[in-house]
């Protein structure tokens, strides 16, 4: 037509079995394509190659070598099979059509692989998903295509709506000097590719969510530097805009050296009348530093129409290939393309790179697709656990959004956070700060305050690890417990001492030999807890924690070892069955004594090897990590002490009730029995059982059913006493050998002073004496039978 314009060649999207390239000269557009063997897309099933066998009419790039005998122009196949040979077609060209077309099938005829003809799709009934179906008319809504029976019906009424895609190339100059740089921004059919020049002008705050314009943008270059890592280039640039702003050049922190050297693509969904771009993060700090207030020029212009085409999705019409999801722009409902499902599931959450996060409906349509099963936390008690599919997305009030760092305060923007990062991937803040910028979750959800609980580890404001949100109570958490174990180790070393002497002067019973069993454990486990916050990883940066994986474990294996002083109490409550309620004794005691040692250290050591796999971080200490199963066993052992013991007292009421009746009938004087004082003693050793561990094992269930993460009251409490049973032993232990002491002195002053009141009666009555036989009664209660068991 005589357009002196410029021609330009970009690639198409070509079948497998066709070579396409779009050849414009400004005036018109075509496809050019070539003729090959092979298998065909589906998506280019309604195409053909004309192969016109003269001389092209459009002038390509020098290095494609037109054939002018298979080189063509891609046209759409007629309507009918016999198309082909009123279109007037010669040679190659209705050769191809033929090829091509040939097997286009009509409405109403049977369909396969094939296709039907344009504006119909080949249904299949349900069970026939490979089989032969008829063509039908496409539906007037692509919501229409999910009514349809079978999985590949839908599949092809979808096909009825490929989406078109377009693409922006990029340019940028500063101080006439060319920047490789990516553009950014809308499509065509939303906003044109513009040119803009002016001043730069560094508005790097319009990153901050607070902060929505920019002092001097005015009819000048927007440079911004993202330094928070999270911000949606869309926003920026119409902050910038907004700002009075003529276009805006972007730059990421600690990404790759050089934006990718390809035409940015129409993500968007709602208009950016600004040319916005791209440069590589030394290039933006160089311009920041050293070129603000230079003129500069941003350009971005139309790299070519109908780049390739896919399946229509949107937040109603799922992608129907597996193992792809739906990719949106912004908050619309209609997505943009179906894309490959990422490598790692997490990526359907948290951005791979500054910049590149995901829209709310992109990602419930990424969690949806292609990682449902994804779970947070399933390794570690504390964190909690977060199940993708579980997310509710959705606030009706913005100020009810869920923020991860409520003021924007990531002070620590690579750090690892714990409850999202597994063994394969970490999970750094500025990506978890990046998803809750994006998504809509309310801020009461259990799932918020989970993830809440981690944004100490980013240095922002909030409650902190277990609550303690002040330094102070972090030095609590590390240094309450600590002294308490302490002095638990001392208590088990007190108690094991005295009973190792008792046992010297062979005064020793089966209740002294549990006894040294219940220290010595208890002490190996007092002093695992004393290490407190220590052994645990630093990564986690608790008060006090300077550890690693290797320590964590040591911690972990031997606070379970010690738990074999609480399997003894149930030991100690059977020994207490034996000698109140079935009488018992050490002869007799000694037939089950092996099983009263080995099953406690049996099942303490059983668990604390099975552990090893999951100990790991449990706010105070390391320990075992995983749900529910490691505290089955101290549960079982409250249980069996509590009914043992619950027998016994009430063999031991019964008992005193019929001595009661007894010795209202004249059967016999008052007095404690000795099982009553027994039986206080027993109570008094099974209370240091139940005072140290129930709160403990309240609160790894509490932590199991994913509540309490910032209970700081309880926490404590549970933390401080857990260690304690040494303590309380020791007490118990101490008062009970006292009280034998009191009740042997008063036994002796009782007896010494009976003694010299005889003798005194015996010499008055032989002063006093007349001849008759002097008939004086000694009328002193009879010794009571006092065991010698020295408990």
């Amino acid at each position: 037509g005589g357009d002196e314009r410029s021609l330009s060649l970009v690639p198409a999207a070509p079948a497998a079995g066709q070579h396409m390239f779009e050849v414009t000269n400004g005036v018109h557009t075509h496809t050019i394509c070539d003729t090959d063997e092979g298998e065909r897309s589906y998506y280019e099933n309604l195409k053909f190659c004309n192969i016109l066998n003269t001389t092209m009419p459009y002038v390509v790039f020098p290095w494609y070598i037109v054939d002018e005998t298979t080189t063509g122009i891609s046209q759409d196949c007629p309507d009918s099979k016999d198309g082909c040979h009123e279109l007037d077609l010669i040679g190659l060209g209705l050769e191809s059509c033929l090829k091509w077309c040939g097997n286009v099938a009509l409405l109403g005829d049977p369909c396969s692989d094939e296709g039907c003809v344009l504006k119909s799709f080949c249904r299949r009934t349900l069970g026939e998903e490979n089989g032969e179906g008829i063509c039908a008319p496409c539906p007037s809504e692509p919501l229409d295509c999910l009514a349809e029976g079978s999985t590949a019906s839908k599949k092809s009424c979808l096909h009825c709506y490929l989406v078109h895609h377009y693409l922006y190339w990029g340019e940028t100059t500063v101080d006439d000097e060319v920047l490789l740089s990516y553009a950014l921004t809308s499509a065509p059919f939303y906003s044109t590719p513009g040119s803009a020049t002016g001043p730069l002008v560094d508005c790097s705050d319009l990153v901050l969510d607070r902060v929505d314009t920019c002092p001097g943008a005015e009819d000048s270059i927007c440079l911004i530097h993202d330094y928070v890592k999270d911000s949606w280039f869309y926003n920026l640039a119409r902050k910038c805009e907004a700002s009075g702003g003529l276009a805006m050049i972007l730059y990421y922190s600690n990404v790759e050296s050089n934006p990718d050297n390809l035409p940015g693509e129409s993500y968007l969904a709602q208009p950016v009348n600004i040319p916005a771009v791209r440069i590589s993060y030394d290039d933006g700090l160089l311009l920041t530093e050293t070129k603000l207030g230079t003129g500069a020029n941003v350009t971005t212009y139309d790299a070519g129409l109908d780049s390739w085409r896919d399946q229509y999705c949107s937040t109603t019409v799922p992608c129907m290939e597996e193992d792809m999801y739906c990719l949106f722009a912004l908050d619309m409902d209609v997505g943009t393309w179906c894309t490959d499902c990422p490598e790692d599931p997490l990526d359907c959450l948290f951005p791979p790179k500054p910049g590149e996060g995901r829209t709310q409906n992109e990602v419930e349509a990424c969690i949806a697709g292609c990682a449902s099963d994804l779970e947070f936390g399933k390794s570690c008690k504390m964190c909690g656990q977060i199940k993708a599919s579980s997310l509710e997305f959705g606030v009706d009030d913005p100020t009810d959004k869920c923020r991860f760092c409520p003021m924007e305060d990531v002070k620590h923007p690579d750090r690892i956070v714990p409850l999202f990062s597994s063994d394969k991937t970490e999970i750094e803040c500025w990506k978890v700060q990046a998803f809750f910028e994006t998504v809509d979750l309310h801020r009461d959800t259990k799932n918020c305050k989970l993830a809440q609980s981690q944004n100490y580890v980013c240095g922002c404001e909030g409650t902190g690890y277990a609550g303690a949100n002040t330094q102070a109570k972090q030095n609590a958490l590390e240094w309450a417990p600590r002294a308490t174990a302490i002095l638990s180790a001392l208590g088990s070393l007190s108690v094991l001492y005295d009973v190792v002497q008792v046992m010297r002067r062979g005064r020793g019973t089966l209740f002294h030999k549990l006894m040294a069993q219940m220290s010595v454990f208890d002490f190996i486990g007092s002093v695992a807890f004393a290490f407190t916050s220590l052994p645990i990883p630093s990564e986690y940066y608790f008060a006090g924690a300077g550890g690693n994986d290797a320590t964590c474990t040591t911690q972990g294996f031997f606070i379970q070892v010690g738990t074999v002083a609480c399997y003894t109490n149930v030991s100690l409550a059977v020994y207490y069955f034996f000698v109140i309620q079935k009488g018992w004794s050490e002869t007799r005691l000694k037939k089950v004594s092996l099983w009263l040692f080995i099953c406690p250290i049996v099942v303490g050591m059983v668990f604390a090897f099975a552990g090893i796999p999951f100990y790991g971080n449990m706010l105070l200490w390391c320990n075992n990590a995983a749900g529910w199963w490691p505290d089955i066993p101290v549960a079982i052992a409250i249980a069996l002490s509590t009914v043992i013991m619950g027998s016994v007292c009430w063999d031991v009421h019964k008992t005193h009730m019929a001595s009661k009746r007894w010795q209202q009938g004249g059967g016999g004087g008052g007095g404690p029995s000795l099982q009553s004082k027994v039986i206080w003693q027993s109570f008094w050793y099974l209370m240091s059982f139940y005072m140290t561990w129930p709160p403990y094992l309240a609160l790894q269930y509490l932590w199991a059913s994913g509540r309490e993460y910032d209970n700081y009251g309880l926490i404590l409490y549970a933390g401080m006493v857990v260690p304690l049973q040494g303590v309380w032993n020791f007490f118990v232990y101490a008062r009970n050998r006292q009280m034998k002491r009191a009740r042997a002195m008063i036994a002796t002053r009782v007896s010494s002073g009976m003694t010299l009141s005889r003798g005194i009666i015996h010499r008055k009555n032989l002063r006093h004496s007349t001849g008759q036989e002097s008939n004086v009664q000694n009328s002193s209660p009879p010794e009571p039978s006092v065991s010698q068991n020295n408990h």
